[in-house]
């Protein structure tokens, strides 16, 4: 059953047209839940298929993107609870 769910994936992301409106946006790779592989990759939302492995200059911008958007979010965050607890 495994092997032919393996041939079955396989054929699909050969037979994928890979449409640009349907690639991911950067997102890290993980070979493990919250264990990252180092880099970030875009994939196909078809067929699963990664398209692009980012380079270790993208990878380190990427990182500090994700660290500010979240500093952001936590920021933002705070300020909306400290608000609402004054009231």
């Amino acid at each position: 059953m495994r092997e032919r769910h393996e041939r079955e994936i396989e054929e699909l992301q050969e037979n994928c047209p890979h449409p640009a409106d349907q690639r991911s946006d950067w997102m890290e790779m993980c070979w493990a839940p919250a264990h990252s592989s180092g880099y970030f990759v875009k994939e196909c939302k078809l067929c699963g298929e990664i398209m692009e492995k980012s380079d270790p200059e993208t990878t380190v911008r990427l990182y500090k993107e994700e660290k500010e958007a979240l500093e952001k979010a936590n920021k933002e965050w705070r300020r909306k609870h400290h608000d609402s607890t004054d009231r």
